[in-house]
């Protein structure tokens, strides 16, 4: 190792002791460390042979420090620009309100935020947010379910993958007409949107602008919304005899304790030869509305079978309470609905025939294997059904119902994952009196790129919608927003 004179001018002084920079002394401390013999760094460095030693203990001493600052480095953060721009956008899609980060920053970092610099960072991030959703392509979404939220009696309008969940429209609108609907789909065709299916309430802009925008497109009735109005009548017929029967109850038990008058004691007797039968015509409801649930899911009956099993409920139904004017309304409109309704039935039987040329066998070989499920596993229909498909499938029969259960999971009939959306578009809805017309592009990028911690379908979890409808990774979302953190550091 070659050893150079670190400091010449000095070389006269006593010793060198005092007259050397601290990078002198370090250096000759580090050639002490080393073992180089002090022959050779004495002539060097013309200092003496106590001197020379100490220098190599203090060399040591700083080079065991450094290894352990090194690793005990902790990362701090600095609060600069970017700092704020990722606390700000990342607290606001948490659902936080302006006046509440403000409060957080200043109680928790001592740190100030005015309101002005808040919408300033969310409208640039906004804008970004914005740019980075168009560049999506849109053209592999073929089953979306759109519908509408509202704020301040103002709608906004959504739409969902049904495949992916992705959202690809959370658009704030004047109104909620045909042609509002119409352009604001307009505007996704140029990202490559094309669905063959859409599933919604049946909103009548809503339908009528979906379909001006596609006009081949499918149309499906959401069946939640159809039960749920329903089913809301059939509970207040409940409730009313469940009112009835208290009172029934209380009228026994004034009679038995106080004494009571002739009226009162009529009053109870006739309430008491009414009420079975009015206990017998409300469960009779409930059954029939259960039953009218079953058959308007995938319970193993055909499109036809279901039409008319459905409008023989819906006769049976208006019979028991033909002067509730409420109940009458919902079942005409059920009714009228019934066909559009049901037509996912027509989509699976196309779905299945499709499916049959593959496995090579009969048409109406899956359609057997669905009317299977109307029957249960112990009765001698099933049993029966079973040789049959065994004789058709053979040893691909397992293959083929696992198929079937794939083309059921994938044949939509209700605009859950779109009720999903409005739900959580809601929190920030909440969190503020309205959110702005400009907003909604950066809550619908968090949305996206939000990884699912539950879900039904457990191939979900873990991953993000925009990760599902592209097939790619992609970074966080504040990262992919604002780009890497430049505001944490390591310091000993």
């Amino acid at each position: 190792m070659m050893i150079t004179r670190f400091n010449a001018e000095y070389k006269d002084s006593e010793k060198g002791k005092g007259k050397f920079t601290a990078k002198e002394r370090l250096g000759i401390g580090s050639a002490s460390m080393m073992g180089i013999p002090y022959g050779i760094a004495g002539e060097c460095f013309d200092i003496s042979r106590t001197y020379y030693h100490e220098l190599g203990k203090k060399a040591d001493n700083v080079l065991e420090n450094l290894c352990a600052s090194e690793q005990t480095t902790q990362r701090v953060i600095v609060l600069n620009k970017a700092f704020r721009e990722r606390l700000v956008v990342a607290l606001t899609c948490y659902g936080m309100s302006a006046a509440n980060i403000t409060a957080f920053a200043q109680e928790v970092f001592a740190y100030s935020i005015s309101g002005g610099t808040i919408w300033n960072i969310l409208k640039e991030a906004s804008r970004k947010a914005e740019a980075a959703e168009k560049s999506v392509s849109l053209e592999n979404i073929r089953h979306i379910a759109t519908d509408e939220v509202f704020q301040n009696a103002e709608p906004v309008l959504t739409g969902v993958d049904l495949d992916s969940g992705y959202i690809f429209l959370a658009q704030a609108a004047p109104d909620r007409s045909a042609g509002t609907w119409k352009a604001a789909l307009e505007e996704k065709k140029t990202q490559g949107l094309n669905p063959a299916l859409n599933v919604s309430d049946g909103g009548s802009g809503l339908v009528k602008g979906v379909r001006e925008a596609f006009p081949e497109i499918e149309t499906q009735l959401d069946i939640f919304h159809a039960l749920r109005d329903l089913g809301r009548e059939v509970r207040s017929v409940e409730q009313a005899e469940i009112r009835r029967l208290s009172k029934l109850f209380e009228l026994e038990y004034r009679i038995q304790t106080t004494k009571t008058y002739l009226p009162t004691k009529q009053e109870y007797e006739l309430m008491c030869r009414n009420t079975p039968l009015r206990l017998l015509q409300s469960d009779s409801l409930r059954i029939l509305y259960d039953w009218l649930r079953e058959y308007t899911a995938f319970s193993g009956w055909g499109y036809q079978d279901s039409v008319e099993l459905c409008q023989w409920i819906l006769d049976e139904m208006a019979s028991l309470y033909p002067r509730r004017e409420n109940l009458q309304k919902q079942i005409r409109r059920f009714r009228q609905r019934l066909a559009d309704l049901l037509a996912f039935l027509l989509r699976l039987q196309r779905e299945m025939k499709a499916t049959a040329s593959v496995f090579h066998v009969p048409e109406d070989a899956f359609s057997l294997l669905y009317r299977q499920r109307a029957w249960d596993w112990r009765s001698e229909e099933y049993a029966f059904m079973e040789k049959k498909l065994y004789h058709i499938f053979r040893q691909y029969l397992p293959q083929a119902r696992e198929t079937l259960k794939e083309m059921i999971r994938h044949t939509y009939r209700a605009s859950s994952p779109d009720e999903n959306v409005n739900g959580r578009l809601r929190v920030f809805m909440n969190a503020r009196r309205g959110v702005p017309v400009w907003q909604f592009p950066l809550y619908q990028m968090f949305l996206n790129m939000k990884k699912a911690k539950r879900s039904r379908r457990a191939e979900r979890i873990g991953t993000s919608a925009l990760e599902r409808l592209t097939g790619r990774s992609h970074p966080n979302f504040l990262d992919a927003l604002l780009g890497a953190p430049d505001y944490i550091l390591s310091a000993p």
